[in-house]
């Protein structure tokens, strides 16, 4: 029978051609693409050029209407089937068609909802983010704080990396290959104090779960799922350096107008409509007659002419240029902009500098024309707020040089994450095990199609590798030279005849140096972003783990550069290294010997969050098959991607689903699913850890958590929960803590499922 499909655009409904069929292909994880994270999406497909079709989309075929669509953008839509909802995403305007002269068709392509998230996006950076929550003031006592006081969970902290000179501790050098020439003279010892850290040697880092934060505030979408406040992505920090040597500057201020000052007035020109003293903007747009356009800054009056500071120009919302002033009475010069055909930009300023400052200027706009062979000049000039300048941070200036996308795209690869939509602009953010581990398990065997199924290989790979990007330090490169791999990576080869896959992430593993004496770990350990010839170099942007505060024996000292160097025996340590709740981790894909622990990590990236999604992936008896089925609407519209099918005797994960819409006909690709239908989460702990928070993924569509104990020493908070999220639980004394978990669905069925809780 045939089904019922709409389709929405903002919210306004399409007219369809009866016979237009309409297919969606569905899925996240795919065994051809392992390391990809898809979506929704459809062929393109005609609609008729009807009256309402016309409404919506602004006669797009007739350019001489102005239309208010862009139609470069994709506009938000949903699809649904016999009244039921189906789909989110967007919808994109591809072409129209004509015959005879006639309007016919239009062509549109919907795009599922992470799509939608890559729109939201675009083309930003990381330093395009408003990152005003986490600056803070630049001085010796704040950074000071946040390199050895572990009791304050900073946002922002400053690792020990060096970027310009080979830290010696005492006695000990570092592990890597030293040059003969480098002798213990006392200038390198941050134990003494011509050896000192000055604390503006130290780049910052800021917490990943902290940027995830300011880009849900920044693009409105919201980010939810247990993941998110787990330790293991919480302790992760990104290494803000895009440059060799840290240069402070403020944080940027809007250079905002006061008010008109008249100047020298203006002639064949009245300029005064194209300066906005609102939005503190200037717009150049074409003016016949005119040849340049002019804009400049020059300074009123400024506190101390011995500081240097930048305004940043941007046209059109996007960063221009930067003028760097000192002691001068023209702050910049915008000159020199060709009265051009079609000429229409429009130019605010901030300024930042390199130390306290307060400043002033005088705004000035021209342009420039000739009467007969007389140059002329019209102006109109401005007075600008003062800008008082402090010493709080400006962290989008040190931010690597990253797109949005590119960062979130990294962050999901590194932990094997899923992202999907649950809602308008809401992404749930779950390990793969944990999804699948959500799924319902659904029996689908009564409306398959039996005359024909396929059954192939998988065609798996012989080998997949697991790789950072390669690290120029020449830590990482005395540690190639040893073991002839890269630090942190590693590849896995399997009995089939098949290609390579490579896994790569964004980032740079920079490997840390521990200084050990006599074989014994001092608990230092500092990295180094110098090269094999000892150069600054600027990383790819670098993840690393914050393992908390470290006691020495041996103190080291840390400067202003100033005044007498202050000794500390504590420190906040980072490197790849992790301690959740007794367990070690590593940010890194092999078991890798841990530079703090000197022995190996096996709870690496690979063994907790790949090897169980590629350990049914690769068994054995696993096959691909493909089937059709006729799904009644409410089980259609209700299937999940990590559902799991049940047909005939066999369970199976799902690869990809085909819908076509109009005919309800579903074609899948399915996988053999061998891992445990109501699998128990066991969690292990060390042995003397009393206590932890524990994540928890409601299952699909249910509506509640609730937790129990018979163990009477157990306690747990909160005892229901509503969404995805970490409860505490205080251990039992016994080696094992079961919590027993009920879960409630919308039908009022409810599912029992164990939490285990191994001390080891």
């Amino acid at each position: 029978m045939k089904r019922q499909v709409r389709i929405f655009v903002e919210g306004r409904q399409l007219d369809l051609f009866n016979d237009e069929s309409i297919e969606v292909t569905s899925t996240i994880q795919n065994v051809q693409d392992i390391s990809k994270t898809f979506t929704d999406f459809s062929q393109s497909f005609t609609i008729p050029t009807s009256p309402r079709n016309n409404a919506v989309w602004q006669y797009f075929y007739e350019n001489a209407i102005n239309s208010s669509i862009n139609y470069q953008e994709r506009l938000d839509g949903y699809i649904e089937i016999d009244m039921t909802f189906f789909r989110r995403g967007k919808i994109q305007m591809e072409k129209s068609q004509l015959k005879n002269g006639q309007p016919n068709s239009y062509t549109v392509t919907f795009y599922g909802s992470i799509t939608t998230l890559k729109d939201i996006f675009g083309e930003d950076l990381l330093s395009n983010l408003d990152y005003t929550t986490l600056n803070h003031d630049y001085t010796f006592t704040e950074v000071f704080n946040r390199v050895v006081d572990a009791s304050t969970d900073y946002d922002v902290c400053y690792p020990l990396i060096s970027s310009n000179r080979i830290w010696e501790y005492g006695p000990l050098f570092p592990n890597g290959n030293i040059p003969n020439w480098l002798g213990s003279i006392g200038g390198n010892d941050i134990t003494n104090n011509l050896g000192a850290i000055v604390y503006t040697e130290l780049f910052p880092a800021v917490r990943v779960a902290s940027i995830f934060q300011i880009i849900e505030q920044t693009y409105g979408v919201n980010f939810t799922g247990a993941f998110l406040t787990d330790p293991k992505f919480t302790q992760a920090y990104l290494w803000y350096k895009n440059r060799n040597q840290f240069v402070f500057t403020s944080e940027a201020q809007d250079i905002t107008l006061s008010s008109f000052i008249g100047g020298g007035g203006y002639g064949l020109y009245n300029l005064l409509p194209y300066v906005d003293i609102a939005t503190s903007s200037v717009n150049l747009t074409y003016l016949g007659g005119v040849n340049w356009h002019g804009v400049s800054l020059a300074v009123n009056t400024i506190s101390n002419p011995a500081i240097t500071y930048y305004i940043d120009v941007y046209r059109n919302g996007n960063l221009f240029a930067t003028w760097t002033c000192l002691n001068t009475t023209i702050g910049g010069n915008l000159g020199f902009i060709t009265n051009t055909q079609g000429l229409n930009d429009t130019y605010t300023f901030q300024i930042r500098s390199s130390a306290p400052l307060s400043v002033d200027f005088v705004l000035t706009y021209g342009v420039s024309y000739f009467i007969g062979i007389t140059p002329q000049n019209d102006f109109v000039q401005y007075s600008t707020n003062t800008n008082n300048l402090t010493t709080f941070t400006d962290l989008a200036n040190s931010a690597p040089l990253m797109k949005i996308n590119d960062f979130i795209a990294g962050i999901l690869k590194e932990f094997n994450l899923t992202c999907f939509a649950t809602g308008v602009n809401t992404f749930e953010i779950i390990p793969l095990q944990d999804w699948y581990a959500s799924g319902a398990v659904v029996d689908i065997t009564e409306f398959t199609d039996k005359t024909e199924i396929g059954v192939d290989r998988v065609k798996l790979y012989k080998k997949i590798a697991f790789k950072y990007q390669q690290s120029n330090s020449f830590m990482n490169k005395a540690f190639f030279d040893q073991a002839l791999r890269e630090y942190g990576n590693t590849e896995y080869q399997y009995p089939y005849d098949g290609g390579e896959y490579t896994i790569e992430v964004p980032f740079e593993n920079l490997l840390f140096n521990p200084f050990v004496d006599h074989d014994i770990p001092t608990g230092l350990q500092v990295g180094y972003s110098l090269d094999n010839a000892f150069a600054p170099y600027i990383p790819k942007p670098c993840i690393l783990y914050k393992f908390g505060g470290v006691n020495l024996v041996q103190d080291f000292k840390l400067s202003d550069g100033t005044n007498p160097p202050t000794a500390t025996n504590d420190y906040v340590m980072f490197g790849q290294d992790l301690q959740v709740m007794g367990v070690d981790y590593s940010t890194n894909f092999a078991p890798e010997t841990s530079t703090h622990w000197l022995t190996a990590i096996n709870q690496s990236l690979f063994a907790t969050y790949y090897f169980p999604y590629l350990t049914n992936l690769f068994n054995a008896k696993n096959r691909l098959t493909t089937i059709k089925a006729n799904l009644p609407v409410s089980l259609l519209t209700g299937l999940q991607l990590n559902d799991r099918l049940i047909i005939r005797d066999k369970r199976y994960l799902i690869n990809q689903m085909k819908t076509n819409m109009t005919t309800g006909e579903t074609t899948f690709e399915l996988l053999n699913d061998f891992m445990p239908i109501e699998p128990i989460k066991i969690i292990q702990v060390g042995e003397a850890e009393d206590d932890g928070l524990i994540g928890v993924s409601l299952p699909n569509t249910a509506l509640k958590a609730m937790f129990s104990s018979t163990q009477t020493d157990v306690f747990i908070d909160p005892v229901m929960i509503e969404s995805s999220q970490q409860i505490y639980v205080r251990f039992s004394a016994d080696p094992t803590t079961t919590i027993d978990v009920t879960y409630l669905f919308p039908n009022g069925d409810t599912q029992d499922d164990q939490i285990i809780i191994v001390k080891i």
